[in-house]
């Protein structure tokens, strides 16, 4: 996992306007680019949100860029996928992933320590996410793995993203691991899902 120390000089490198050098790992990329999404959506009114912390690497990056005027909520089961999860549309490959002790809701939440904002949502999204009732959101970032999540999420989530809002979809180009992700997009946004941008964040989408 990054330092806090590693996320405050990424940071700092992206609001001086610094092209990150070639070679760096595509998740530092992510975070680079998650950084000016977050400046991009400032103005907008709205909370900040992620469906699928797992170590909380990229909800800390939000977090610190949002910083404390925005509220940042994670959800997250933080203990793996069980096999009642893994639908249909999704691949059976992610049955059982995600269950590394180090990234249990104790260490996680030792991690957010020094971020009051942030809120952790803490057990299956499918029963947590319904009782969540922000007035708007400015950037949803969807890294869920899941159909079933992200077809609930663009019901209840999508009305409330403010017009310039961004959604980030991870896992929307990974075809093998995430199927479920695709078709979930697909099937809400149609047409709407060529107007995006592919890059280290996945799929974005300006609504």
């Amino acid at each position: 996992m990054h330092t806090e120390q590693q996320i405050l000089d990424i940071l700092a490198a992206s609001r001086k306007g610094r092209s990150l050098p070639g070679g760096l790992p595509i998740l530092t990329q992510r975070q680079h680019l998650m950084i000016r999404y977050i400046d991009q959506v400032a103005a907008l009114p709205g909370d900040v949100i992620e469906l699928g912390v797992f170590d909380g690497l990229t909800l800390k990056t939000l977090a610190l860029a949002a910083g404390p005027g925005k509220a940042v909520h994670g959800f997250d089961a933080f203990t793996g996928f069980t096999d009642e999860q893994v639908g249909p549309h999704d691949s059976q490959e992610l049955k059982g992933q995600y269950t590394e002790p180090t990234k249990n809701i104790d260490n996680v939440r030792a991690f957010f320590a020094d971020c009051p904002q942030v809120t952790l949502h803490v057990g299956l999204i499918e029963k947590t996410l319904p009782a969540f009732k922000p007035a708007a959101l400015s950037l949803i970032h969807f890294d869920s793995d899941t159909y079933a999540t992200h077809v609930l999420a663009f019901k209840q989530l999508w009305p409330l993203l403010q017009p310039g809002g961004i959604a980030l979809f991870h896992d929307y180009h990974q075809a093998r691991f995430c199927p479920g992700c695709r078709k979930a997009v697909d099937e809400f946004l149609g047409a709407k899902v060529k107007r995006g941008v592919s890059n280290e964040c996945g799929l974005v989408v300006v609504k």
